[in-house]
Order: structure tokens, then sequence, then C-alpha cells
């Protein structure tokens, strides 16, 4: 948090809570009908992407586990100029938990969808809460 303290405006920073906006699972049948399009359309308007979530098990939060897998939307068919647009569009991970370290392997779904669609991935920030 310390980083968009710095280098942005409070009023510049849009907080989207996942969780609220009502994402469906992906669907390997259909694609579902709800916000995730338009979360991605914001998210190309924006300097940064920062992606939040607590460890829960080793793992991100179901929600955020939800948006990851839609991505898959964006591969083919009519959402695929989004997922395009997505390449060089930088993007953060942050992220809590009670372990002093981050888990092994909990990095890796963000990394390798950043890769995947040619975003410019900024790593992770990691707080335990076990230091807190």
């Amino acid at each position: 948090m310390e980083f968009l303290r710095e280098n942005y405006q409070k009023s510049e920073i849009e907080i989207i809570e996942i969780k609220d906006s009502d994402l469906k699972p992906y669907s390997y049948l259909d694609t579902p009908q709800d916000k995730f399009v338009t979360l991605i359309q914001k998210s190309l308007d924006a300097d940064l992407l920062v992606l939040a979530t607590p460890v829960y098990w080793y793992a991100m939060s179901g929600p955020m586990k939800d948006f990851i897998d839609r991505f898959s939307d964006l591969l083919s068919g009519d959402q695929k100029e989004l997922g395009e647009a997505l390449y060089g569009k930088r993007i953060q991970v942050l992220s809590t938990g009670s372990d002093s370290n981050l888990p092994f392997g909990f990095e890796v779904p963000f990394s390798a969808t950043a890769i995947y669609f040619g975003m410019d991935y900024m790593g992770i920030v990691y707080k335990s809460v076990s230091n807190i």
C-alpha cells in the first residue's frame, strides 16, 4: 500500500470489491452474463491494476479465483479484443496472511496469467498479519 500512497492521489484510486460485483464462475458451456467485461474495460483505463486478496488455505480467495478464471473468456470470441488490449497493462498483487512468508506457489496464477496476456507483472507485496 505504501507504493500506492506514494505514487497516487487518493482521488485517483478506484477500489472495486470483486466479492460485491456478482461475478459468476467460469463456464465451459457459455459466457456468464455479469459484470466481468465491465471490470476488464475499467482496468484498461487504469495506469496500474492492483489485485488484492488474502491468503486462504495457501491460495487466493474464492472471488479472486473466479475473477482470474474468467480471463479464459478473453481468449476467443466476442471478448478476444479485450484480452489483446491487456498487452502492456501494468499489474501488481497485494496479499496478506497468517504465515510469516507467502505460501509456495501462491503467486503463480497471477504471474502466469499476466505473462500469458503480455501484461507487465510488477510482482507481489505480502504482509504477514502474524507480525502485526
